[in-house]
Formats: structure tokens, C-alpha cells, sequence
């Protein structure tokens, strides 16, 4: 599983430096100025799916992604380069469980519940669980849902 996840983190990093926004070069990201939802913390900055949009007309990530302090913004860019919102997702917590290390729980308005996580590896990455269970994290993880953070 773990070769399987360091894989697909290498696949979204060549793949999306290519196209979309790529990676935050200095390797500092803005979760990690957070502490907790109750401080009214919130990530900062846009971030970007790893799945890709195969449009030959307008390439780049599926999504683009925000977070407010009680709301996970997707959405896309608009010709202008201003973020459009096309829906939200509410969190339910955002908590420092190390370190440098975030973990934000939130809800899709059909009850799917899900976790973003920082990586250990990457502070520009935030890997996605289907879950809210952390036994289950294994299980659950996908690369493609999986948000790494953009440098403009």
C-alpha cells in the first residue's frame, strides 16, 4: 500500500507540474500556519485535484479547490484567472494532530464524509480518505482526489 501511495503522489507531481498549477516550490505550505477550526483556521490559498480533466481545449486539474473556515470551496478558474466556486462541502473538524500535520474532516451534502490530510512527506499535499476513520485510511485513500497546493 505504501509503495502504491508514494507511486501516485510521483505520478500527480510529474503529470500536474506539467499542466494545471503544480506544486508550491519552497515546500511551505499554508496549512501549516493553522491550528484549529475552533481558532477559525482555514487552509490558505488554492489547492488542486490530482485527477485531470482530459479536455483538449481547456486541459488542468478536475478541480480547484478552497478552504474557508467552515467550508470546502471546489471550483474551477475562470479566463480571468478569478476562482469560481461550483460547490461547497461543510467541515466538521480541522485539527494539528502533529506537528505540521492537519487533518480536515468534512461532509458532502449527500452524507459522504471524508478526511484531507497533510502528507509526512510533502506540506504541499493534501492526500484524501473517503473516510472519517482512520483505521480505515488505508483502504480509503485516492491520488486523484488528493489536492496539491498551487503556486500563484
Amino acid at each position: 500500500m505504501k509503495k502504491r501511495i508514494i507511486t501516485t503522489i510521483a505520478v500527480m507531481s510529474i503529470g500536474l507540474s506539467l499542466i494545471g498549477c503544480g506544486a508550491n516550490a519552497d515546500n511551505e505550505s499554508a496549512a501549516t500556519e493553522q491550528t484549529t477550526k475552533s481558532q477559525g483556521a482555514s487552509i490558505e490559498g488554492t489547492w488542486q485535484t490530482g485527477s485531470i480533466n482530459v479536455d483538449k481545449e481547456n486541459p488542468g486539474p478536475e478541480y480547484y479547490v478552497q478552504f474557508t473556515d467552515s467550508e470546502i470551496n471546489y471550483g474551477h478558474m475562470s479566463d480571468d484567472d478569478n476562482f469560481e466556486v461550483e460547490y461547497s462541502d461543510k467541515i466538521s473538524s480541522f485539527n494539528e494532530i502533529s506537528p505540521g500535520i492537519y487533518r480536515v474532516q468534512a461532509e458532502s451534502k449527500n452524507g459522504s464524509q471524508y478526511t484531507f490530510q497533510t502528507s509526512e512527506q510533502d506540506s504541499t499535499i493534501l492526500n484524501y480518505y473517503g473516510t472519517w476513520n482512520e483505521e480505515e485510511f488505508s483502504d480509503n485513500y485516492s491520488g486523484g482526489d488528493s489536492l496539491l497546493k498551487c503556486s500563484f
